[in-house]
């Protein structure tokens, strides 16, 4: 990999993770939303709880960040009918929508991205028990 394009994946990462606060964000206010409505802290922890589960399974979390990308999109026709115009209402919330979208999908990037390293590291330590059985079955011959 040449410089240049380790220097591009290096601020990607950096952009990702930046993102991921934003993310992890709205899963806080959807569950903050949800408890408020159903009136319940039991829903409020196990909504935040499963929420932030599925942030780490790539296609439930990409489900989430078109969710929460279509309110940033709803924010923004908000704000068009604030001009009292439909053309306004329309383009406001496909930009909100689209950015919403953009630093979602980044934010996702970087749950994936620790979630594959969570993995990595446990088959790191399956491997190194499965070479450690091995070696106690090899003593025990």
């Amino acid at each position: 990999m040449d410089e240049r394009r380790l220097r591009a994946a290096i601020n990607q990462a950096n952009e990702n993770e930046k993102n991921s606060n934003t993310f992890a964000f709205q899963v806080l206010i959807a569950a903050i939303a949800l408890g408020i409505l159903t009136s319940s802290w039991w829903v409020f922890g196990i909504s935040l709880v499963a929420l932030f589960i599925c942030a780490y399974i790539r296609p439930l979390a990409i489900i989430m960040a078109v969710v929460f990308s279509l309110g940033w999109g709803g924010i923004g026709v908000g704000i068009g009918s604030l001009f009292e115009s439909i053309p306004a209402m329309i383009v406001l919330g496909l930009i909100g929508f689209g950015i919403g979208l953009g630093v979602n999908l980044s934010g996702v990037q970087w749950f994936s991205d620790e979630a594959d390293e969570v993995k990595e590291e446990f088959q790191y330590y399956r491997d190194l028990q499965d070479a450690v059985d091995r070696q106690n079955e090899e003593r025990k011959k």
